[in-house]
């Protein structure tokens, strides 16, 4: 992102120039999908791609903000005692969510702010666009205010942002992985007990393409949260017979020998993947510490194959691009994030990698009427406070 650009921007709003610039990146998630509400491993990495914001006071008591990435919206005012969601707020019920949810946790907020935030990370494509959003003016909001603050507090409000405020039932890898994140590391990130491990990403003999979809989708109306229920069904009936706080918690040979036993009590597809994914990430970290990326990739397919066949959030849009990569010679390719449309992934040797991919973007456009859009991604760093210039 060019600072530069987002100061002309400001000054011309605001009349006055910015004084703090902030970004706070997008995240791809390589292996460990729908295990983070259930205590299991996951395996994110920020990318380059973000949104940023540029920063001033102002003498109002109020924020004011406006998105350069949506320009027909004017500048929108926030009130900090203001902790309704409303539909026609569109992003800036992110904001208010944050507002309220580190008021909660003891945090005033009180100076009047300036705000621009662009980004080129797009929406709806399963980066964690509105968890990169949430973390950004949670740096705003506590760092214009000198407010001392734990990093994991400021995560765990942006989660009850989109689990309370916004009635999404999702984990917390994506603040997570946002807010934690180290340049040229992935992260085996525990989510029961909400610990990391940082792990060399090989992104020099390797490279990691996405591929975003462009099919519209809006979670809070698709069957996400159905998919949600049926894990936590399951657990309904481990919990009292193992004490697992989490489906991940279930060893896999007691799922299947209960399973086995209790074959039509539920449809156990969606929690077989939970508790099989968990296991297949924690492999997979392994291969990454030993730079094994053939049986990294093997592990990326089978964990698409899973959310295809068992946990069924993919589409024929992800199907088709996993299926083309793999004919493409990569080492792996999946679907990441939530699914239903959104970003799929795929790994490459560098010597490996297709010139371009415009022929494979020819035929999706023909077979689906949806532009495709390809992006590389290199492991970054986390939400920060930039200096003018970087």
């Amino acid at each position: 992102m060019d600072l530069t650009l987002l100061k002309m921007k400001h000054e011309a709003l605001y009349a006055r120039c910015p004084t703090h610039y902030f970004a706070s990146p997008g995240r791809v998630n390589l292996i460990g999908e729908h295990t983070d509400y259930s205590r299991g491993y996951v395996l994110p990495m920020a990318i380059e791609q973000g949104t940023y914001a540029s920063v001033s006071l102002n003498a109002l008591g109020i924020l004011r903000i406006y998105s350069a990435n949506y320009p027909h919206i004017p500048m929108q005012t926030v009130r900090y005692d203001d902790e309704l969601y409303t539909p026609e707020d569109g992003y800036v019920n992110y904001l208010k969510g944050m507002v309220l949810m580190l008021s909660r946790q003891g945090h005033v907020f009180s100076q009047g702010l300036d705000v621009i935030v662009q980004g080129d990370l797009p929406t709806s494509a399963g980066l964690s666009s509105s968890a990169s959003f949430e973390l950004l003016m949670g740096q705003v909001l506590l760092d214009m205010h000198d407010a001392a603050y734990e990093k994991l507090d400021v995560v765990k409000a942006a989660k009850a942002v989109e689990n309370d405020f916004l009635g999404l039932q999702s984990g917390i890898m994506d603040q997570y992985a946002i807010m934690f994140a180290k340049h040229g590391h992935a992260l085996l990130l525990d989510t029961g007990r909400l610990e990391h491990t940082a792990i060399p990403f090989d992104y020099e003999d390797t490279v990691l393409v996405m591929m975003n979809t462009n099919k519209q989708r809006n979670l809070t109306k698709t069957d996400y949260n159905e998919r949600v229920r049926a894990v936590h069904a399951a657990l309904d009936i481990f919990k009292p017979l193992t004490g697992a706080e989490g489906l991940c918690d279930v060893a896999r040979d007691v799922f299947e020998a209960y399973v086995l036993e209790n074959p039509t009590l539920l449809d156990w597809d969606p929690a077989r993947h939970v508790v099989f994914e968990h296991a297949r990430t924690y492999e997979a970290a392994t291969a990454l510490k030993r730079r094994d990326m053939t049986r990294f990739g093997a592990l990326m397919n089978a964990s698409h194959d899973s959310l295809r066949d068992l946990f069924k959030v993919s589409c024929a849009e992800l199907d088709f691009l996993v299926s083309a990569h793999r004919d493409l010679g990569a080492l792996g390719a999946r679907m990441t994030g939530a699914g239903f449309g959104g970003t799929m992934i795929a790994l490459y040797r560098r010597a490996d990698l297709p010139r371009d991919f415009t022929a494979l973007s020819e035929v999706y456009d023909k077979q689906f009427d949806l532009k495709l859009d390809c992006y590389y991604a290199a492991p970054s760093d986390g939400v920060r406070q930039l200096k003018e210039g970087k």
